[in-house]
């Protein structure tokens, strides 16, 4: 069984009045919106830094320069959570000229995650180190980190909280005013649903877990339905999907979220999959690769790690 650990290192309980509703057009993240003429834009983790890049390619930017350990984007308050070494820090696209605000020092290694207002980041970036870990309390705010996804051992888990108990509050008015401030709205994520599925071919053959009967769960995607194919549960339950057409129910003769047009012998990625809010383009991760496709086009690998959508987009997929 796979043990991860976090601690939260900031709590601060959100203040009860409203908080001011965002500017709409003079922060950075409102000249990102006219970068791409009508193209959604996207943030990109990379080796120099942060950037914005339009989904057809024509247009980036730097949104911050500088090597980065990890970083996180949270599209509803319009917040980057960056990480140098111990420190992390905040940088607030809602300004017109943002600079880091240092939050918390003396942070051991492990994946970023940020929760607040009762809920958290759903990064496209998937694995066991990006699960989302800490306190579930409404109302409370603040910054965890996890240990690598092969640290299983008791010794290092132990070792991570001691760590992480050492690790320092700096600006807790700055978690309470992020925590605070009014979000723009996201659409409902749509997740597989146990009571929703379909027949699937003879062909096919999936068996259902005991505890994890998933074979033939189904999500609309654009205009395909993205149907779980094949259940494999060990220490922890993995799925695997395949595109099927609606109207006849049956599997698609090649796969349009690969980067080369290829045979679906072998199921892919149950998501989630992030819809960004025209409904046009996509991204996901397939195993360690991220991936950016158009519905109707083509799929190109990114070149770092994308943190998401610049404005809400629609997740679905995954959860099962």
């Amino acid at each position: 069984m796979r043990f991860l650990a976090a601690v939260v290192i900031a709590a601060c309980a959100l203040p009860a009045v409203a908080a001011p509703a965002p500017e709409a057009a003079s922060g950075m993240s409102a000249r990102l919106r006219k970068l791409g003429g009508g193209a959604p834009v996207y943030l990109v983790l990379g080796a120099k830094g942060v950037e914005a890049r339009t989904a057809d390619g024509k247009a980036r930017r730097v949104v911050f320069e500088g090597t980065l350990d990890d970083a996180l984007w949270d599209a509803q308050g319009e917040v980057l959570l960056l990480r140098r070494g111990d420190r992390v820090e905040a940088l607030d696209l809602r300004e017109a000229r943002p600079k880091p605000r240092l939050l918390a020092t003396g942070v051991p290694p492990g994946r970023l995650t940020w929760e607040f207002q009762d809920r958290y980041l759903n990064s496209v970036r998937q694995g066991p180190e990006s699960i989302r870990l800490g306190p579930d309390h409404r109302g409370v705010v603040g910054i965890a980190g996890a240990p690598g996804p092969l640290e299983t051992d008791e010794a290092s888990i132990a070792a991570f909280e001691q760590a992480m108990a050492r690790a320092a509050l700096v600006d807790g008015d700055a978690l309470a005013e992020l925590g605070a401030r009014a979000l723009l709205p996201i659409p409902a994520p749509v997740y597989f649903d146990r009571a929703r599925k379909l027949a699937l071919p003879a062909d096919v053959s999936c068996t259902d877990d005991a505890d994890y009967a998933m074979c033939g769960g189904y999500v609309e995607l654009g205009p395909w339905l993205l149907t779980v194919e094949s259940v494999s549960c060990g220490d922890a339950c993995w799925t695997g999907c395949r595109l099927y057409d609606p109207a006849s129910r049956l599997p698609l003769a090649a796969d349009p979220r690969r980067a080369a047009p290829a045979s679906l012998a072998e199921a892919g990625s149950c998501g989630p999959y992030h819809v960004d809010a025209s409904g046009r383009w996509y991204l996901f991760q397939e195993f360690a690769t991220p991936v950016l496709c158009a519905f109707g086009g083509a799929c190109a690998k990114v070149e770092g790690w994308p943190l998401g959508w610049l404005d809400p987009a629609l997740v679905v997929g995954a959860e099962l």
